[in-house]
């Protein structure tokens, strides 16, 4: 698996969970959190970490391209979290 650990957040009852909540769980459990959601630069920006944020950007594209993207970016990724200073990665198509 290329992320192990991965979860969604419909698979730990956030689907309908406000931003700063899953803002909060991610940063209790140790996750990054990718998204589209330009709400999450702004909190990665003012808060900063943890936890990281991952941005697609310009996202109005398929499930299908945005998973070729985070396989595409697979190595600056896991650069970003080996970096403790890091807060915010974006990438985009």
């Amino acid at each position: 698996m290329l992320y192990p650990g991965l979860v969604h957040v419909r698979d730990v009852g956030l689907k309908q969970a406000s931003d700063p909540s899953i803002w909060e769980y991610a940063k209790q459990n140790g996750h990054t959190i990718v998204t589209a959601d330009a709400d999450f630069v702004a909190y990665a920006q003012r808060m900063g970490p943890p936890p990281k944020v991952v941005h697609v950007q310009q996202c109005t594209f398929p499930f299908a391209i945005i998973e070729e993207m985070l396989r595409r970016n697979a190595v600056r990724i896991a650069e970003f979290e080996k970096d403790w200073h890091a807060g915010l990665l974006l990438i985009r198509r």
